[in-house]
């Protein structure tokens, strides 16, 4: 469903009988439909999910992991942490959770794709797949 949709989903279920006035302008049903892209556009009652597939933001976020930052690490002999993730929840939860990289390996063929074998995945499978992490992680290096 469309977010221009569920914007709209509210003034299509008023009734006549409902308590909310509506402006003479828009007293008949013809007018309020016409009138319903012009009323979301300007902001009357947008509904809002309570549901965020992300969750709330991170308080204090980091600053972007990249080849450099792991290379400094690696000279400081600082651990470098690493996870397997092969989709957008399991990638997002490890990017919130500190990881510096965030691997996507053939191993998904066999744990997320049901597969006998990791040479059985095909190329565009796995570009799906890291698609789908790449999106996830803000500050891990993919």
């Amino acid at each position: 469903m469309s977010r221009a949709l569920v914007t709209r989903l509210p003034f299509r279920t008023l009734s006549s009988s409902s308590s909310r006035a509506w402006p003479s302008s828009l007293s008949s049903p013809v007018a309020r439909q016409r009138a319903l892209p012009t009323l979301v556009a300007v902001g009357h009652q947008q509904r809002h999910s309570s549901h965020s597939p992300l969750g709330a933001p991170p308080s204090n976020p980091r600053k972007k992991v990249t080849i450099n930052t792991l290379q400094s690490l690696y000279r400081k002999n600082e651990p470098i942490t690493m996870i397997t993730a092969h989709d957008f929840p399991s990638a997002h939860v490890a990017d919130h959770a500190g990881m510096d990289m965030i691997l996507v390996g053939d191993s998904l063929a066999m744990v997320a794709l049901g597969m006998e074998d990791t040479s059985e995945v095909l190329m565009e499978e796995m570009l799906l797949h890291c698609r789908s992490v790449a999106r996830a992680t803000k500050s891990a290096f993919t």
